[in-house]
């Protein structure tokens, strides 16, 4: 990614004080039915790439059905060093790289599928979408999610207008699908699926962020991924008035 050293900071910091990643798939992806469509494609020699993977959640979870596969290569790549090593410990079989997602440096119809969440709106979203086109294959799939907010929407982080933010280094929140299809399209990819379910956050989340923060003790990040804690953060979940992702697969044309 593109960003500036106290941008790099920041997320360097966001990811020191960050919960534990779990391996459940509802805390990368909101709607169910988007994973289980983007599940068809993965099959045997398959080479999978998650850009800007994070801490790892969705690559955990593509690495483990890609296993059930002969010779799939599944491969994390972001920008943050802080952020791979949490996602070395949840997925310690996979290849990592640290590099800018919009310069990869990969040849041309390197990958057969090429996952993302939540990082396009980091981005320029025109060179993210033509990088990705560059190194997919033809016929291969691109699962992409990322934010969308209606004029309802509310939360509490604003940015430098007054408006309401999820992330305050987000570039852009789409408002609406047919403006993210549309880049799709120009760089020739062709939807196959899409839904935009709402964003939910847990008000534990919100709960052991604070604690961890105000008496500097990680041991309320550390307790994230424990099973009956994680439980607790899926049932204390709420939609943030106004939140949507736009959940999308592509296939490359």
């Amino acid at each position: 990614m593109r960003i500036n050293k106290s941008e790099k900071k920041y997320f360097e910091d966001a990811y020191k004080w960050s919960l534990k990643p779990v391996k459940d798939i509802s805390f990368s992806l909101y709607s169910a039915n988007t994973w289980k469509t983007f599940q068809k494609y993965i099959s045997d020699n398959k080479t999978i790439i998650d850009l800007g993977c994070g801490a790892g959640v969705l690559l955990y979870n593509i690495n483990k059905i890609a296993k059930k596969y002969n010779n799939c290569n599944v491969l994390g790549y972001d920008f943050s060093e802080e952020a791979i090593l949490y996602a070395r410990k949840l997925c310690p079989e996979v290849k990592f790289v640290i590099g800018d997602v919009v310069d990869t440096k990969f040849e041309d119809n390197t990958f057969d599928i090429v996952a993302s969440t939540m990082t396009i709106e980091h981005v320029d979203d025109e060179k993210f979408i033509e990088e990705v086109s560059r190194i997919i294959k033809p016929k291969g799939a691109f699962l992409l999610n990322t934010v969308m907010k209606t004029d309802r929407a509310w939360y509490y982080l604003k940015d430098k207008n007054g408006e309401s933010v999820l992330e305050l280094t987000h570039l852009r929140e789409y408002t609406n699908t047919d403006e993210l299809i549309s880049k799709l399209e120009k760089y020739n990819f062709k939807p196959a699926f899409l839904e935009t379910p709402r964003i939910k956050f847990s008000i534990l989340d919100f709960i052991l962020l604070r604690l961890a923060r105000r008496f500097k003790n990680k041991y309320f990040l550390d307790v994230a991924d424990k099973d009956i804690v994680v439980k607790i953060r899926k049932m204390l979940k709420i939609p943030i008035p106004g939140y949507f992702a736009i959940e999308v697969i592509a296939t490359k044309e």
